[in-house]
């Protein structure tokens, strides 16, 4: 029977250490990999990330089983006397990233535990760090590198590899466009997930519901707000990496890639305080869970007079005094306010009635207070948003509705080839493009301005970059509208060569207006100079009417310009009545100048009546320009 149990302990001996072999053999092909000097693109993540089937890889649940395996073996057998195996294994996530995790098998089952727990609570931080560091441009960018250093040593492979390389960037696009579904998809659950935390903090109540759970409201509340930030700023990052891949080879391509860089510079901002806000809030947690309120039991031992309480404690006073007897059980009849008023409050007992009021009256104010704060904020927040996307949507219409009339307008021109009326039309209809696209940019800057009124910290730099793209855009085709006015003016000039010197061509509306403004800037700076000399003179009467002449001028050259832009914007009577308003400031300019040349000929009187024209007239336009 010995012989057996011999024969049978060896042949499970001699199995272990076949399986152990086997490991080391996986664990040194693993490390090959880990230690090796290759570019990331060589990496198991990547090589699992490009969709090439990895190699030399172990699967980790196998390796979860033969760990236990070995662990059931040492338990019979024991040890074979070798030194403890240490072993790693690389998980990869669907994102690319490489978030490690490392066990180590030893006789010693306390070691093993920690390092599980250690590595089990800072997964989710290094999946998140490795996730931003490993982004789908940069990754294709590193593969499409490497292909082409390996196109220089293959003879006969550039057209292969060239098709290699566009079929890894059209996969990376198509990656991008998913991740920024996926990413608006999550910043949707994470903003739902906030408002039920606030929805949950703004109805809890210390003295109702308790201190821990009024705390752990609090506390629930700031971490889905910074995960509500995190989820904006992966949006903000995965359309900064979409962009940089559409535009990549292009003059653009050094600019998306800037957006991209101080994207994942937000998000790894962003990341950073939701960890930080998740591991004060375990803390606050695990202190309140400690705390001798956070239980009924605590509390009824600190009630009592007998236990060693570091609160004061009055004894109740008798029947007799005033104060009558209270029922042991109404003690804990609600479980958030201090057992010590075990006796029922009357006016002659202020020592309970004045400290237990003040703090339910604070605790209510308190939380009434962020209530209406946060509620206040919401709204203020919520209006400036809906505000600005409206203003920005109707601008993008207006431009788009404009580009289309200008392209029409140039293609009609091009038709005739002979018109200059048309050219006109065409230079017209490009310049209203041209500062429809620059409004449009102007309004992505007002809102980059403003928005730090209502957000700060990492969210208030999600927010203002999240117009970055949008705001280029702009800048781009309002510097290409720039090009195609010229390229009609210098069609029109072409024209006119053709026509003959003689001939001239007609200024277009938009060519009259500018030359209006420069004839008004020029009348303004002389009226400059002679309320100066006037001035000067002693002529105190002639200065001031010099002085109004310039007011008055310098006045319709601004209304002017606003009637441009609400030409522009389509704002058709709002254009009108700025002209209006303009033309009656020039009116009082004349008036003011008669009335200067009749000071300077010593008619005071008759001075004395073109001034009183020429401040009725500027009067009238000043309260009409307020009315709009």
């Amino acid at each position: 029977m010995k012989k057996i149990i011999s024969s049978i302990l060896l042949a499970v001996s001699a199995s272990s250490n076949l399986l152990l072999a086997q490991v080391e053999n996986k664990l040194e092909e693993t490390s090959l990999l880990e230690s090796a000097s290759a570019p990331i693109f060589y990496l198991p993540s990547s090589i699992s990330y490009l969709g090439v089937t990895p190699k030399l890889m172990m699967d980790p649940a196998e390796l979860k089983n033969i760990q236990e395996g070995i662990e059931d073996l040492k338990g019979v057998v024991g040890s074979p006397g070798k030194a403890p195996i240490s072993t790693t294994a690389f998980a990869h996530s669907p994102c690319s990233s490489s978030a490690a995790m490392s066990g180590k098998v030893g006789s010693e089952a306390g070691a093993a535990l920690t390092h599980d727990e250690a590595a089990e609570e800072n997964s989710t931080n290094t999946f998140l760090e490795d996730e931003i560091c490993n982004n789908i441009y940069t990754s294709c960018l590193a593969k499409v590198a490497a292909m082409s250093q390996s196109r220089s040593l293959i003879a006969g492979g550039n057209a292969e590899a060239a098709l290699q390389e566009a079929k890894e960037w059209d996969a990376a696009e198509k990656k991008a466009k998913r991740d920024v579904d996926k990413s608006k998809r999550a910043l949707d659950k994470a903003r739902k997930e906030k408002e039920a935390a606030e929805k949950k903090l703004d109805s809890s109540k210390a003295s109702i519901h308790g201190k821990a759970y009024a705390d752990e409201a609090y506390y629930n509340f700031q971490v889905k707000e910074l995960a509500e930030e995190l989820a904006d700023a992966r949006v903000v990052t995965a359309e900064a990496t979409l962009m940089a891949i559409e535009v990549r080879g292009t003059a653009q391509s050094a600019g998306a890639e800037a957006d991209l860089a101080e994207a994942r510079e937000e998000e790894r901002a962003a990341c950073e305080a939701l960890e930080k806000a998740t591991r004060n809030s375990s803390i606050a947690s695990s202190e309140d869970a400690h705390s001798p309120f956070s239980s009924p039991n605590n509390r009824k031992k600190i009630s009592s007079p007998e236990s060693s309480s570091p609160l004061p404690f009055t004894p109740p006073r008798p029947p007799g005094s005033g104060l009558k007897s209270v029922e042991p059980e109404q003690i804990f009849a609600s479980p958030s306010i201090p057992a010590a008023t075990a006796v029922e409050l009357s006016p002659s007992n202020v020592t309970f009635v004045e400290p237990l009021s003040s703090l339910k009256l604070s605790e209510d104010s308190a939380a009434q207070q962020r209530k209406e704060g946060a509620a206040s904020k919401e709204k203020s927040v919520a209006t400036f948003e809906a505000e600005f996307s409206e203003m920005i949507e109707s601008a993008k219409t207006q431009a788009e509705e404009t580009v289309a009339t200008a392209t029409a307008a140039r293609e009609n021109a091009e038709k005739i080839g002979t018109s200059a009326k048309e050219w006109n039309k065409a230079i017209e209809e490009a310049e209203i493009a041209e500062e429809a696209y620059a409004h449009l940019g102007g309004l992505y800057k007002t809102y980059q301005e403003q928005a730090a009124e209502h957000y700060s910290g990492a969210m208030l730099n999600t927010k203002r970059s999240k117009y970055n793209i949008e705001l280029k855009k702009a800048e781009t085709k309002k510097r290409s509208w720039t090009t195609e006015i010229e390229e009609c003016r210098e069609k029109k000039e072409s024209l006119k060569k053709e026509k003959g010197a003689g001939e001239k061509a007609e200024p277009t509306a938009r060519e009259k207006e500018q030359a209006e403004i420069t004839k008004w800037k020029a009348a303004a700076e002389e009226a400059q100079q002679k309320e100066t000399t006037a001035t000067a003179a002693g002529k105190k009467e002639e200065s001031s009417q010099w002085r109004g002449v310039k007011s008055a001028l310098l006045g319709a050259i601004e209304q002017k310009r606003k009637a441009i832009e609400a030409e522009v914007s389509g704002k058709k009577e709002l254009a009108t009545s700025w002209n209006d308003i303009a033309q009656q400031n020039i009116q009082a300019s004349e008036f003011f100048t008669k009335a200067a040349t009749a000071y300077a000929t010593r008619k005071t009187t008759e001075g004395q009546s073109w001034y009183n024209a020429g401040l009725s007239s500027s009067s009238v336009a000043e309260k009409n320009g307020k009315l709009l």
